[in-house]
């Protein structure tokens, strides 16, 4: 039994930011929305490279020829999803005129989109021919999206139609007609649907084709208006230069504060991400997360630059509040998790692993045997963890980043609260070589103004 391919659609449910740019992928059509969620989880090389080409050449289109975009989504706003009436052709069911309707609609906008392809040089979509069936469906060569059973189909039901309203004009007994009229009619159904159903395959093809190009072209609109870049894949490493995560960078902007763009780079092994609370950690694993979910579903990624490693999954250990509606305390939820990521790496699974604070809900001593444990056997070739944590003194092999964390001189001046603290935190990475922690949690409590007695004893506690 093949084995359900991972889509969009299924891994919009477990990651927020990911949902968040799905919801902004414009479609103007049903198919177009479904083929966006119906996107599949790319490991290979050939077929990213040819996705992200796919959505450059739409790209270039917007930009160089907005024009054509327009007349060509224009068409696709007619699109409809007819996959049932198509089940039912492919099935060689009698079409009713609703159903021939809606042959004739999809029929004329393949035709068009077809020409406009043609005309414009895309080659993202292949579009079959499907004339043939917009003349069978168009007897009166109007191309207009309406339908029903012409005259032109039978001279016999021509002669009828006359004497049928002679006969009403008459007030005559029309039943006769009426009745020979309606045999006329269904044998004409029977006629065109037979003659229709060779084209069942074609015109699904049609539909589908007609989707994607609706979706690749909500999906250059997307990078056009958030300015993403194109990945290139590698097998080493992943890096970033310039990452910044577009749902929180959205939030900021609306309180008119910007979000501070950061460099990564995630090699096979562990890298460990320190710094003080507040100082951006969950935020950079959530945003590693959401662009190998972006890149890895054909979307160009929110950075200015950016190399990705394919994996096989993406796993990660940030909290869940679903754990509490599920009984599960906070660290047996996380360790669960955790046992999850490292059964995936025992098993030979190319995974990106992001792990927040674990452990830090237990005591410390037992908290920081477990992040050692958790760094030792996640660690090696063949997957990638990001890690984040407080502990100091951790002893398995590593790599290490820091936050660059509070810029005292960037607050002089001002007044710091809660709220604005993060305002003077330099969010950057910079490597590491320090197994101990920074130690900053005291000096911020002073500078946001909490009560001297609190951090005055706390010191002292320290100093012990």
């Amino acid at each position: 039994m093949t084995e359900k391919p991972y889509t969009l659609r299924d891994a919009i449910g477990g990651n927020r930011n990911l949902a968040y740019i799905a919801d902004l992928t414009e479609t103007v059509s049903s198919p177009g929305r479904r083929s966006l969620l119906s996107s599949e989880w790319l490991t290979e090389k050939e077929l990213l490279e040819r996705e992200y080409e796919h959505t450059e050449e739409m790209l270039r289109l917007r930009r160089n020829n907005p024009e054509a975009t327009e007349n060509i989504l224009r068409q696709l706003m007619c699109l409809r999803d007819i996959t049932t009436t198509l089940s039912a052709l492919k099935a060689s069911q009698t079409m009713g005129d609703i159903e021939l309707y809606e042959l004739k609609a999809l029929a004329l906008v393949v035709v068009e989109v077809r020409n406009l392809c043609e005309q414009y040089g895309i080659k993202a979509v292949e579009l079959p021919d499907v004339e043939k069936v917009v003349e069978l469906l168009d007897p009166e060569g109007t191309r207009v999206a309406h339908f029903y059973i012409y005259d032109a189909y039978s001279p016999v039901l021509k002669q009828l139609r006359i004497r049928l309203k002679a006969a009403q004009k008459e007030e005559a007994d029309t039943a006769e007609l009426f009745a020979a009229c309606s045999d006329e009619e269904n044998h004409i159904r029977t006629e065109l649907s037979n003659s229709l159903q060779p084209y069942a395959e074609s015109l699904q093809k049609g539909l589908t084709a007609l989707g994607r190009l609706d979706m690749l072209i909500a999906r250059a609109a997307l990078a056009e208006k958030m300015n993403l870049s194109r990945p290139a894949i590698t097998t080493g490493k992943t890096s970033y230069r310039g990452l910044r995560n577009p749902q929180i960078a959205e939030l900021l902007a609306r309180n008119k504060r910007e979000f501070q763009p950061v460099d990564i780079t995630i090699e096979p092994g562990v890298t460990v991400i320190t710094g003080a609370n507040m100082a951006g950690k969950s935020v950079v694993l959530k945003t590693v997360a959401l662009c190998q979910l972006m890149a890895q579903f054909g979307y160009h990624v929110p950075a200015q630059e950016a190399e990705v490693r394919p994996v096989e999954e993406v796993l990660s250990s940030i909290g869940d509040a679903q754990d509490e509606l599920e009984g599960l305390s906070s660290y047996a939820a996380e360790m669960l998790r955790i046992n999850n990521i490292i059964d995936k790496k025992r098993c030979g699974v190319r995974c990106l692993a992001l792990i927040d604070e674990p452990a830090r809900t237990t005591n410390p001593e037992e908290g920081k045997a477990l992040v050692n444990a958790i760094i030792e056997l996640l660690g090696g070739e063949g997957s990638s963890t990001l890690l984040t944590t407080h502990y100091s003194g951790l002893t398995a092999e590593c790599r290490r980043l820091r936050v660059h964390g509070f810029r005292e001189e960037k607050a002089e001046g001002h007044t710091l609260t809660a709220s604005t603290v993060n305002d003077f935190i330099d969010y950057r990475l910079e490597p590491d070589d320090d197994a101990q922690a920074p130690h900053e949690a005291l000096r911020i409590a002073r500078l946001i103004g909490v009560d001297d007695a609190v951090t005055e004893t706390a010191a002292r506690y320290l100093d012990q």
